[in-house]
C-alpha cells in the first residue's frame, strides 16, 4: 500500500505538463489527469526518484541542521512548538528531510506546511515538485491541498526564470478548477496577483457575476491596484450576508473611499464586532485622507 501511494505521488508531480496542455485546449483537466496518473506505467524520471526516495526513507539526525532535526523528531514533546518560521535548510540534506516532512502525511498539518515553508525560503530545486504533489493528492486533507496551493502561488516570486514560472501557472490554473473550495480559492488569490489574464478577466466582470466564492478575493485585489472606480460596487456589500465579503468591502471603503462612502459606513449597523470594528478602522482612514 506504501508503495502503491509513493507512485501515485509521482504520478501527480510529474502530471503538469498534461495540465498544460489541456489548459490550452480549454479542457477541464484535473479529473483526466488523476486518472491517467493512476493508469500509467510509471517511468520514474531523474527528478522524481530523489522525491521518492524522501518520502519514503526513514529521517535521521545524520547531517540535518539543529532547526530542522527539531521539526524532524517525532518524539520531541514541544515539536509543534518550533512551527513559527524558525526552520532554515543549511545543506543538501536539510532539504531531503524538509521534502520528506512536507510529504509525510502522519505528520500534523502546521508541521508539514512549516517544512514547505522553508523548502520555499530556500529557494529549493524540489519546492515546486513537493508542493505540487501535496495539491494535487487527493487523499490530502482540503487544508493541507489549500496549505500547498498557497505555497505555490508565492513560488512565482522566485527567480528560477520564465520556465518555472510557467509551469507554476500552469499547475495553478490547474488548481483553480479544482473541486475543493479552499483550493480554487488560494489559487484565485495567486494567479491574480500574478496578473494572469484569465483570473484578471474574471476579476474585471466584478462581484455577484457567477464566481461569488471569489468575491471578497476580487474586492481585495481592487484595492490592492487602486481602482476606485468601484467604490460603487463595493458599497452594495457592506450589508453583505457573507462576513468575509462584508468585512473585505468595508476595508475597501477605507482605503478607497470618500466623505460619502463614510457616510454609508456610519449608517451600516452589523451585529456582529468584527464588522463595527472593521467600520470603526474604514471611517478613521477616510478622515484620515481629509475627506
Amino acid at each position: 500500500m506504501r508503495t502503491r501511494r509513493l507512485m501515485l505521488v509521482s504520478a501527480l508531480v510529474g502530471c503538469t505538463a498534461l495540465v498544460c496542455v489541456s489548459w490550452l485546449l480549454g479542457r477541464e483537466p484535473r479529473s483526466q489527469v488523476l486518472q491517467m496518473a493512476k493508469q500509467a506505467t510509471l517511468q520514474p524520471t531523474p527528478t522524481l526518484v530523489p522525491l521518492q526516495a524522501q518520502a519514503s526513507a526513514p529521517i535521521t539526525p545524520n547531517g540535518v541542521s539543529p532547526s530542522v532535526w527539531r521539526l524532524a523528531d517525532t518524539s520531541r514533546p514541544d515539536r509543534l512548538g518550533t512551527v513559527v518560521n524558525e526552520v532554515r535548510a543549511t545543506n543538501a540534506r536539510d532539504l531531503e528531510v524538509l521534502t520528506a516532512i512536507a510529504l509525510r502525511r502522519s505528520d500534523p498539518d502546521e508541521v508539514r506546511n512549516e517544512a514547505m515553508t522553508a523548502l520555499q525560503s530556500a529557494n529549493a530545486d524540489s519546492a515546486l515538485d513537493t508542493c505540487g504533489a501535496v495539491a494535487c493528492m487527493l487523499e490530502e486533507t482540503p487544508r493541507m491541498r489549500a496549505f500547498a496551493t498557497q505555497h505555490i502561488g508565492r513560488l512565482l516570486t522566485d527567480s528560477r526564470g520564465i520556465a518555472a514560472r510557467d509551469r507554476t501557472l500552469a499547475l495553478l490554473r490547474n488548481l483553480l478548477k479544482d473541486d475543493q473550495v479552499r483550493v480554487r480559492r488560494e489559487a484565485f488569490a495567486a494567479l491574480v496577483a500574478a496578473d494572469d489574464p484569465g483570473t484578471l478577466s474574471i476579476a474585471a466582470e466584478g462581484t455577484r457575476a457567477g464566481h461569488e466564492e471569489f468575491d471578497d478575493l476580487i474586492i481585495y485585489h481592487w484595492v490592492e491596484r487602486r481602482q476606485a472606480d468601484r467604490i460603487t460596487a463595493v458599497c452594495t456589500h457592506i450589508d453583505d450576508d457573507r462576513e468575509a465579503v462584508r468585512v473585505a468591502a468595508i476595508y475597501a471603503c477605507g482605503e478607497l473611499g470618500n466623505d460619502s462612502t463614510r457616510q454609508k459606513l456610519e449608517g451600516a449597523k452589523p451585529a456582529d464586532a468584527r464588522s463595527q470594528r472593521a467600520i470603526a478602522l474604514a471611517v478613521e482612514r477616510i478622515h484620515a485622507r481629509g475627506h
